[in-house]
């Protein structure tokens, strides 16, 4: 042998990687790992499909936008109802200011 002889650890490139914490085993890269499992299973234990739940959103979506969603629209429909009842109370509120205090002169253009 012509060189000289590197020391390789004893787990090898994967496991020096493992235990150094850029793989799986540290904490930023178990997040995603654990997300992939979840995912994983969620595809092997249920029925699932990506069809299926753009199906079932799309439903609730359309029956959302036609009030027929139960408390959420009764909700919405309170909420919206109570915001235009307050913008009404504001603008009477500075009509009347505006009739009582009169109108403010404007900025006249003297020319000369």
């Amino acid at each position: 042998m012509s060189g000289t002889c590197v020391a390789r650890p004893p787990g090898g490139l994967l496991g020096e990687l493992f235990s150094s914490g850029c793989a799986l085993g540290s904490t930023c890269g178990a997040r995603p790992g654990d997300g992939a499992l979840l995912v994983t299973a969620l595809f092997m234990t249920t029925r699932f499909s990506f069809s299926g739940a753009h199906a079932w959103a799309s439903d609730r979506m359309a029956r959302l936008k036609s009030g027929k969603a139960g408390h959420f629209a009764e909700a919405q429909t309170r909420w919206h109802a109570w915001r235009e009842e307050r913008e009404q109370q504001r603008m009477r509120l500075r009509v009347e200011e505006s009739r009582l205090s009169g109108r403010k002169p404007s900025a006249q253009l003297i020319e000369g």
